[in-house]
C-alpha cells in the first residue's frame, strides 16, 4: 500500500512523533523522494511516494532520491532503477527513529559520520535562539531616517533592521530601515514624543496582539523580545530560509532581527566568533546542513534553531601552539573578508567591483582549505563535498606562507589527541572533547 504525500515529515522538527510511530511498526519498505520537484502542477508542495509492506516486515528500507529538479517520466516502474535519475539507498530500518530521516549512500554517510565526530554541536557552543517577536512589525518598523531624525530619538530608542533576505554570507545588506526599540523604557510618557505619536495611531492593532490579550506584553511594546537579556552580546545571525549557509557578524548592536532570523549569541567560549563564523560560512558545513536541515523546495532549506544547533563545530586546544596558530590564521582571513565586504559595498566601477569579488573569492578559497585540514578531510572526502568527480590535492588550495608546516602540526596533533568516539543516531558520530 502506497501513499503520495509532503516530504515535510522526513526532516520536519514537529514530525518527531510521526517518524518514532513509523519506525516503531517497521513497515515502511519504500521511499521516493521528489525532493525539490512539484509534481503537482501549480501546488507549491514538494512530495514523496511512502510504500509500507502490509504482512512481513522489512529490514532493509529502498529509499530513492530524485536527482535533477525535473521528471520528464512519471513512469517509476522504468526510470526507478536508472542511476541518472534516481540515487537508491539501501537503508537499515532499526536506525530510523524518531530523528529527521536524512539519507545518504555509504561515502556520504561516512563522511556526515566524520565531520560530526570532530566537533561537538553548535548549542554546545553557542546559545542559539530567535529573533524578537514584535507582532505587528509594520507598527514598530519600516521608519526611515528622515523620521528618526525629526523626532530626535536617542540610540536606545531605535535600531537597524537585518531582514531574512538582507543577511548574506559575512556581512548584513543595509537598506536603512530602521525600526522603534521600546523594550528599555519603563513606562509609555517616558518614550520621546514623535514614538508615542506612531505607536499611538497604531494602538487598536496593537491590541489585537494575542500576547497583549493574554496580558503577556504591554501594548506598546513587542509581544515577545527574546533574548532580550543577551542583545548587548556579540552575535552571528542567519536567515530562517536559505540556499546554503549564510551567516553575517552583528559586532557592535548595529542591528536587530526578528522572527525570520536565527541569532547565535557570543557564550563566554574561547574561540573567536570570527573563527565561528568561518565554519558556519564554509563548503563544508553546508555541505553537512544539507543532511541536517528541512527541505522546502526549490532548493530552499529551513535554518531553524532546532536544525543549526546540531551543526558541528570543530573545538580548538588552545594550549597547543599549533591549534592555537591554526585558529588565528582563520580569524585574520575572516577578518580580511569583513574588510573586503565593507569596501565592496563603497566601490563604484565595475572594474573596482570586480577587483575586489576576485579577492573575496580568492579568502573564501582559503578558508575553506583550513576548514577541510580541521576537519582533516582527505581529497576524495573533499571532492564529495564539492560535488566533484575527480579529487586534487589540498596543497593547491592551501595558503602558500606556512601552511604546510601549520597543517602537518594540526592534523599530527590532531591524530595524537582525538579521543575515541562512539556511532549514535542514524550514523551520526558524535563526542565530547575534553580541553587541556
Amino acid at each position: 500500500m502506497s501513499f503520495i504525500v509532503s516530504r515535510a515529515f522526513l526532516e520536519a522538527y514537529k514530525a518527531n512523533k510521526l517518524r518514532k510511530f513509523l519506525s516503531k511498526s517497521k513497515g515502511v519498505s519504500e521511499l521516493i523522494d521528489f525532493q525539490n520537484y512539484y509534481v503537482f502542477r501549480g501546488i507549491g508542495i514538494t512530495t514523496c511516494i511512502i510504500q509500507f509492506q502490509k504482512i512481513k516486515k522489512s529490514k532493509a528500507l529502498h529509499f530513492y532520491k530524485l536527482l535533477a529538479d525535473t521528471l520528464e517520466s512519471y513512469d517509476l516502474g522504468t526510470i526507478l532503477d536508472d542511476p541518472r535519475i534516481f540515487e537508491h539507498i539501501k537503508f537499515d530500518q532499526k536506525k530510523l527513529g524518531e530523528s529527521p530521516w536524512s539519507f545518504a549512500s555509504g561515502a556520504k554517510a561516512n563522511l556526515n559520520g566524520k565531520i560530526d565526530g570532530n566537533g561537538d554541536a553548535l548549542d554546545k557552543v553557542l546559545l542559539v535562539g530567535q529573533g524578537m517577536a514584535t507582532g505587528r512589525n509594520k507598527a514598530f518598523g519600516e521608519i526611515s531616517l528622515g523620521e528618526i531624525l525629526s523626532w530626535h530619538l536617542k540610540p536606545r530608542n531605535f535600531i537597524k533592521r537585518a531582514s531574512n533576505s538582507d543577511i548574506q554570507r559575512y556581512f548584513i545588506q543595509d537598506r536603512h530601515e530602521f525600526i522603534i526599540y521600546p523594550e528599555d523604557v519603563a513606562r509609555f510618557e517616558q518614550l520621546p514624543k514623535g514614538i508615542q505619536r506612531h505607536l499611538l495611531m497604531h494602538r487598536n492593532l496593537l491590541k489585537e496582539r494575542a500576547a497583549y490579550k493574554r496580558g503577556n506584553c504591554e501594548w506598546w511594546k513587542y509581544s515577545w523580545p527574546l533574548h532580550k537579556e543577551c542583545y548587548k552580546r556579540k552575535k552571528i545571525v542567519c536567515p530562517y530560509l536559505a540556499t546554503q549557509n549564510r551567516f553575517a557578524p552583528v559586532f557592535n548592536n548595529e542591528f536587530i532581527s526578528l522572527t525570520d532570523t536565527t541569532v547565535l549569541f557570543e557564550n563566554g567560549q574561547p574561540e573567536s566568533l570570527e573563527y565561528l563564523l568561518a565554519l558556519l560560512n564554509s563548503q563544508l558545513l553546508t555541505f553537512r546542513f544539507r543532511n541536517i536541515g528541512k527541505l522546502k523546495g526549490g532548493g530552499i532549506y529551513e535554518y531553524f534553531w532546532n536544525s543549526i544547533s546540531k551543526l558541528p563545530i570543530r573545538r580548538i586546544n588552545f594550549s597547543d601552539p599549533a591549534e592555537r596558530a591554526f585558529h588565528d590564521k582563520i580569524v585574520a582571513l575572516v577578518k580580511r573578508m569583513l574588510r573586503l565586504h565593507g569596501q565592496l559595498s563603497k566601490t563604484k566601477t565595475p572594474h573596482q567591483q570586480d577587483f575586489v569579488k576576485r579577492q573575496v573569492k580568492d579568502v573564501d578559497q582559503r578558508i575553506d582549505s583550513m576548514v577541510y585540514q580541521l576537519y582533516s578531510l582527505t581529497p576524495e572526502e573533499i571532492a564529495i563535498v564539492e560535488g566533484r568527480k575527480e579529487p586534487i590535492g589540498l596543497q593547491a588550495r592551501t595558503p602558500k606562507t606556512g601552511a604546510r608546516q601549520i597543517r602537518r602540526k594540526t592534523v599530527e596533533s590532531l591524530k595524537a589527541k582525538r579521543p575515541a568516539h562512539a556511532k549514535s543516531g542514524t550514523g551520526a558520530k558524535s563526542r565530547k572533547r575534553q580541553m587541556r
